[in-house]
C-alpha cells in the first residue's frame, strides 16, 4: 500500500494537538502513537523501549499489535547485544528492510527478529537533554518492507512527539516538587512568624504584670515604652501571618494597627482627631521593624509631649513616594517647641535605626512637631 506523505503529515498535525503533550502523559501519548503507527503505516507491531540509568537495559515500556493488542515483552541486556546497543545509542535510525539478514541485527536475529517472526523494522532512538532516552520500534510480520523516507520522517516526528511528552512530565514533575517545596516553605515560615509572636504576647502579658508593680510615675513610663515597642515588634510578625509575600509587608497595614494599639494606651487620658493620607507602601522585611520602631517611638512622643486634655488634638500621618524613594511624615499640633530636642534614648534609637536603614529623618517645628523620614 502506497502511502502519501500529505496524509503523514495530516496524523502528525494531529497528534502534536493533544493535550497529552502539553501535560506530559506519556502513557497517554504512547497508547496513541503506537495504535496510530500500527494502523497508519499498515504495520503489524509497534512498540516503545526505555534504556535503564545505567544504560544496560532496554525495558520494553508498552507493545501493541494487530493481533494481540497492548502488551509487554522481555527486556534485552546490552550484554547480550553490544553492537545492536552500539547502533541504537547513536543518533541514527536504523532501517532493516529485511531484518533478519541486516548484520547490525545479527545479535538479535534469533531471540528476537525469528522469535517474533519480524520481516522488516524500523528503529528511531530518542534524546532527552542529548542523552540517550529509548527506541520506538516499527515491525512488518506478514512481508518485507522497504522503508520510504517519508515513513522514515514520520515515525522520527512521532519520536520527537514521545520526546517532547517525556519533556513536559519531567518538567511538570519538578514543578509539582518546587510548588510542595514552596507551599512547606510558606507553611514553616507561618509556623515560626505564629510561635514568634506568641512569645511576644507572654512578653507583653510579663511586663503588664510587672508593670502593675511599678511604684513610681518613672517606672511605669518606663514599661510603659517597653511594652509598647515589643507590641510593635509583634504587629510585624501579625501581618506576616496574614501576607502570602514574606519579602515585604504592606507599611500601611501595620501603621493602622500601630496606631490602633497606641490609641487604646492614651485613649482614656485625652482624644486625638487623627487624619492618615496613606497609600500602599510595601516595605523590605529586614527594614520593617526599624520602621516600626522609629513610628512607634515618634508617635509615642507627640501623645506624650504634644497632647493635652480638653484641647482639640491633632496627628496627621501621610505615606508617599518621593521619586524613587519612600516618604513618611508625622505632624502633631503641639504648641510648646520641643527644640533643641534633648537627645534621649528614643531620639538615639530612631538616629541609629534609621543609620542602618540608609535613610534620613528630619524634625522641625511649624505649628507642632513635624517629623520626615525617607528611605529607599
Amino acid at each position: 500500500m502506497e502511502i502519501q506523505q500529505s496524509n503523514l503529515i495530516e496524523v502528525t498535525e494531529q497528534l502534536s494537538r493533544s493535550k497529552f503533550i502539553s501535560e506530559g502523559l506519556i502513557d497517554e501519548i504512547i497508547n496513541s502513537i503506537l495504535l496510530i503507527v500500527t494502523n497508519v503505516l499498515d504495520v503489524e507491531r509497534s512498540n516503545v523501549w526505555f534504556i535503564s540509568k545505567d544504560q544496560k537495559t532496554l525495558t520494553n515500556h508498552l507493545s501493541y499489535s494487530i493481533n494481540q493488542g497492548y502488551y509487554k515483552m522481555e527486556p534485552i541486556q546490552e550484554k547480550d547485544s553490544p553492537n545492536y546497543f552500539k547502533h541504537i545509542q547513536s543518533d541514527q535510525i536504523l532501517v532493516s528492510n529485511d531484518a533478519y539478514k541486516d548484520p547490525k541485527n545479527f545479535e538479535i536475529k534469533d531471540n528476537y527478529i525469528a522469535l517474533n517472526g519480524i520481516k522488516s523494522m524500523l528503529d528511531v532512538p530518542f534524546r532527552l537533554n542529548g542523552k540517550f532516552t529509548g527506541v520506538f520500534c516499527i515491525e512488518t510480520t506478514s512481508k518485507k518492507r522497504n522503508w520510504t523516507i517519508y515513513e522514515q520522517q514520520f515515525v522520527i516526528s512521532l519520536a520527537h512527539i514521545l520526546t517532547l511528552t517525556i519533556l513536559n512530565h519531567e518538567n511538570n514533575s519538578n514543578k509539582k516538587s518546587l510548588e510542595d517545596l514552596l507551599e512547606e516553605k510558606t507553611i514553616l515560615i507561618k509556623e515560626l512568624n505564629h510561635r514568634v509572636k506568641n512569645n511576644l504576647s507572654i512578653i507583653l502579658a510579663l511586663l503588664k504584670n510587672e508593670s502593675h508593680k511599678s511604684k513610681d510615675d518613672f517606672h511605669q513610663d518606663l514599661f510603659g515604652n517597653i511594652i509598647q515597642q515589643v507590641y510593635a515588634i509583634s504587629s510585624i510578625h501579625q501581618s506576616i501571618n496574614f501576607t502570602e509575600n514574606f519579602n515585604a509587608i504592606n507599611l500601611k497595614t501595620i501603621l493602622t494597627d500601630l496606631l490602633g494599639n497606641i490609641q487604646k494606651s492614651y485613649g482614656n487620658i485625652f482624644q486625638v482627631n487623627i487624619q492618615l493620607h496613606l497609600i500602599d507602601m510595601m516595605v523590605d522585611v529586614k527594614n520593617a521593624t526599624s520602621l516600626t520602631l522609629i513610628i512607634n517611638e515618634v508617635i509615642t512622643n507627640s501623645y506624650k509631649h504634644a497632647f493635652k486634655q480638653n484641647r482639640n488634638n491633632q496627628l496627621t500621618i501621610s505615606l508617599s513616594k518621593d521619586g524613587q524613594s519612600n516618604k513618611i511624615i508625622i505632624q502633631d499640633n503641639g504648641d510648646k517647641n520641643p527644640f533643641p530636642l534633648k537627645k534621649g534614648q528614643g531620639t538615639e534609637l530612631n538616629d541609629s535605626l534609621i543609620e542602618q536603614m540608609d535613610g534620613t529623618i528630619h524634625q522641625e517645628f511649624q505649628e507642632g512637631l513635624i517629623t520626615t523620614i525617607i528611605f529607599d
